[in-house]
């Protein structure tokens, strides 16, 4: 009997796929998600997990991605902005994201993980050139700030920022540096669009919303990822923004501590918004998460070579973060 179960096992986590197939089961799917209410704009963020795959990027138990389910998961956001974060090659974003506007930076920091935008051509016009910041890049070692001003098709115009923050919790120092730059780029934008002369008087002081993996891990000097939210709130609040509240409280998975294959959730990514942007609809908009993060719920989960979590291996990492604004 002991064997036939080994047996069993053995069969099943080799060919799991086929397996499924003749029994008419169905691997778990792309996470969908609620549907887009109209007249809202809908934006998201992604980090994609050094996209495309090698072997050379990748850690244990980690891809190759699979464009198929990455693509199922664009579907489901149905979102007209989409920023993404850990790109290498261009060609193959735009192959991903098929029937996007791909905007894409240039400089990557160290380790060339590119940042950009996916946007939906028939819901968002782009305005001018897309900008590079390098002020929030530490020297150069690490990812810059990208930004686009966009006229969305309800007539709003926004700026839109791209970041991807310094890692790790030893890194917190250096976030607040970059926290500081950030708001910095934001004012300067703005007072460059209020002086436009080009622009319509209404259009003159657009809104901003700041997409991105911030890397909000916490640190233990300083007790943990509540305060660092805390900080970061204070820091934005002096160019009237606010952070959006994570409806289920975390955007990512990482290995844990006792590296045992079971999954930790973590809230890494972040959306932030103009505070004028929480007065579009008849409640604050919250963030949401898609694909594993909300098959999960946000709990911890087991993930091994043979009976892998189908998100987690091969898109990424993180989930995309969602949310709705003016919702009507």
């Amino acid at each position: 009997m002991l064997f036939a179960v080994v047996i069993a096992v053995i069969v099943y986590s080799r060919w799991r796929s086929r397996v499924c197939e003749l029994l008419e089961l169905q691997l778990p799917s792309a996470s969908s998600v609620a549907p887009r209410p109209e007249g809202s704009l809908r934006v998201a963020t992604w980090n994609l997990r050094n996209f495309p795959f090698t072997a050379a990027r990748a850690r244990e138990g980690e891809g190759p991605h699979d464009l198929e389910r990455m693509r199922d998961i664009l579907e489901s956001l149905d979102a007209d902005v989409i920023a993404v974060q850990e790109v290498h090659e261009a060609e193959a974003l735009t192959q991903l994201a098929e029937g996007y506007r791909v905007l894409l930076s240039d400089g990557g920091g160290r380790n060339h993980q590119r940042l950009g935008l996916l946007l939906n051509p028939a819901r968002v016009q782009v305005i001018g050139e897309p900008r590079e910041h390098d002020s929030i890049t530490l020297g150069g070692r690490v990812r810059p700030a990208l930004s686009v001003l966009l006229r969305a098709r309800t007539g709003l115009e926004l700026f839109v920022i791209v970041v991807h923050l310094k890692a790790r919790p030893q890194g917190l120092a250096r976030r607040r540096e970059q926290w500081a730059a950030l708001a910095e780029i934001i004012a300067q934008l703005q007072i460059e669009r209020a002086a436009d002369a080009d622009a319509d008087a209404d259009a003159r002081d657009p809104s901003v919303v700041v997409l991105g993996d911030f890397n909000t891990t916490g640190s233990a000097e300083t007790g943990g990822v509540e305060r660092e939210f805390a900080a970061l709130d204070r820091a934005l609040a002096g160019v009237e923004l606010r952070r959006l509240d994570a409806v289920e409280g975390c955007s990512a998975y990482w290995e844990g501590s006792r590296r045992d294959a079971w999954k930790e959730p973590s809230w890494l990514d972040q959306i932030v918004v103009s505070k004028s942007l929480l007065n579009l609809g008849p409640g604050e908009p919250k963030a949401r998460v898609a694909a594993h993060c909300a098959r999960h719920r946000c709990a911890p989960f087991r993930s091994t070579a043979s009976y892998p979590d189908p998100d987690f291996v091969a898109t990424s990492d993180h989930c995309p973060l969602w949310a709705d604004l003016g919702r009507p």
